[in-house]
């Protein structure tokens, strides 16, 4: 999947590269996502089938809760 990021140009925004076509893993820059997981469980070596699910579902929820309050306080200054 090409990279959704573009000007009308068809030129991209901010650093995500010149490249024609990035990719989405690229896009979302998976792997330094993936690589900032750490696996407590793993650690103690007691794997926990859905831990990695757990960790990108809150920081999701939290990244969401966060940028939509952000909006609220910014639209409040105003």
């Amino acid at each position: 999947m090409a990279c959704p990021y573009r000007r009308n140009d068809g030129a991209l925004d901010g650093n995500l590269g010149e490249e024609a076509g990035m990719l989405y893993g690229e896009y979302l820059m998976l792997d330094k996502i993936l690589g900032a997981q750490r696996l407590l469980s793993e650690s103690d070596n007691a794997p926990v089938h859905d831990e990695h699910l757990f960790i990108i579902t809150h920081q999701g929820i939290y990244w969401t809760v966060r940028f939509e309050l952000c909006l609220v306080l910014e639209q409040q200054k105003r």
